[in-house]
C-alpha cells in the first residue's frame, strides 16, 4: 500500500523558545512604563529629600494596613453572622417533625 507524500506541517515563523512580537512589544511597553515611575520617584526623592519620601511612603503603608485591618474585622463579623445562621438552621432541621424532618435530618448526617 503505497502512501503519497505528507503534507508539511506550517512552523511558526520565528524561532522557537523566542516570545511573540507582539508580547515582545507588551513587555516593552510596561518596562517602559516602569522606568518613568521609577524616574518621576527619583525625581520626587531628589526634591523633597529622602526623609519626607520616606515619610509618605510610610504613611501610605500605614493606612493600607488600617484598610486590611478593617476588611480583617468586616470578614470576622460576616464569619460568625454565618456560623450563627449555620446553628439557627441546624437546631430548626433537629426539630423539625414528621417524616420531612427525619429527611432532613439523614440528609444532615450525611453532610
Amino acid at each position: 500500500m503505497a502512501r503519497g507524500p505528507r503534507p508539511s506541517k506550517a512552523k511558526p515563523a520565528g524561532k522557537p523558545g523566542q516570545p511573540k512580537p507582539d508580547a515582545a512589544a507588551a513587555t516593552l511597553e510596561r518596562l517602559s512604563r516602569e522606568v518613568e515611575e521609577t524616574r518621576a520617584k527619583l525625581r520626587q526623592v531628589e526634591e523633597q529629600g529622602l526623609d519626607a519620601f520616606t515619610a509618605k511612603k510610610i504613611e501610605t503603608l500605614i493606612e493600607a494596613a488600617q484598610i486590611a485591618r478593617g476588611q480583617a474585622l468586616d470578614a470576622a463579623l460576616e464569619r460568625t453572622k454565618a456560623q450563627g445562621e449555620l446553628r439557627a438552621l441546624r437546631d430548626a432541621i433537629e426539630k423539625a417533625p414528621g417524616p420531612a424532618g427525619w429527611l432532613m435530618r439523614r440528609a444532615l448526617r450525611r453532610l
